[in-house]
């Protein structure tokens, strides 16, 4: 059952369904009890729309560990030449 989260201070709200869908995949999955947790503790302290924006730039733009590590691999390899 859906449940709705809200921020007063910000104005801000978020129903949390049971399932989503993945918009890159088009794939369902179950809202995991963390994300629940997250979505509530910052519904509570009025940070919820920070949660939101901030999980909206990772989506849109994430970190490739792999890339960066090596990229500096490289560079080492570059100096130890």
């Amino acid at each position: 059952m859906p449940r709705t989260f809200t921020d007063y201070l910000n104005k801000t709200a978020i129903t949390l369904p049971d399932t989503f869908i993945d918009v890159r995949t088009g794939d369902s999955h179950i809202v995991s009890p963390k994300i629940q947790n997250q979505i509530e503790y910052h519904a509570n302290n009025n940070t919820l729309i920070h949660l939101v924006l901030s999980a909206l730039n990772s989506y849109l733009h994430p970190r490739s560990l792999k890339g960066d590590n090596e990229e500096i691999l490289l560079e080492l390899l570059e100096i130890k030449k």
